[in-house]
């Protein structure tokens, strides 16, 4: 039987403004992680996108995949929340465990797309949250980039902020370095997560 698209609308329209009994009403019919047509993207990733962090949260609570990508991007819900600068949507997820280490079609995880809003916006305290975290310092991007290099390469930043970074990646590494549970790909939060089993509704 075929998905009503009046419920899709309610679905995806009500994670992007926020309008938690819209999203309701859509999930009678809908599958939680249904797929946008266009992009791939799952209401979860719009609420992300969108600072919707009420629906974000139910849409968990329900047994959402933290870790589905778009199909435009390659984007996880994580590095979509940190790409729009959503810093209550990162540390939901991350107290949540998605996989701090995914990457999109470029390569970045998101700790790498942080740096972008280092002068502008929550850079540093989504970095620092992920740091915490365990997210893999030591990853590159498709162009063989680190997030030490994306540090280095950002001319807005000044001299002490970068040492301060740097200062946090270096301990980061130290850390990582004595932890077997720290792989390529993926890092001890996401690791954790894939031997918890969750429901899916």
């Amino acid at each position: 039987m075929s998905i009503p698209e009046y419920a899709i609308q309610q679905l995806f329209v009500g994670a992007s403004q926020g309008n938690l009994n819209e999203v309701k009403k859509g999930l009678l019919h809908v599958p939680l992680n249904h797929r946008h047509p266009g992009n791939g993207a799952t209401a979860l990733i719009i609420a992300a996108a969108n600072y919707r962090d009420n629906v974000l949260q139910h849409l968990i609570e329900r047994g959402a995949q933290l870790n589905l990508q778009t199909s435009d991007s390659g984007a996880t819900a994580l590095i979509v929340a940190v790409a729009n600068n959503n810093e209550n949507a990162v540390k939901i997820l991350v107290n949540n465990e998605a996989n701090l280490d995914h990457k999109d079609k470029h390569g970045k995880t998101a700790l790498m797309h942080t740096i972008h809003w280092m002068r502008t916006g929550n850079g540093y305290t989504m970095f620092k949250k992920l740091i915490a975290a365990g997210a893999n310092v030591n990853l590159k991007d498709n162009a063989g980039r680190t997030v030490s290099d994306y540090i280095q390469a950002d001319h807005s930043l000044t001299a002490p902020q970068k040492a301060k970074l740097m200062e946090k990646i270096n301990e980061a590494e130290a850390k990582q370095a004595g932890d077997p549970t720290t792989l390529e790909g993926g890092g001890r939060k996401s690791r954790r997560r894939h031997r918890r089993t969750r429901r899916h509704r």
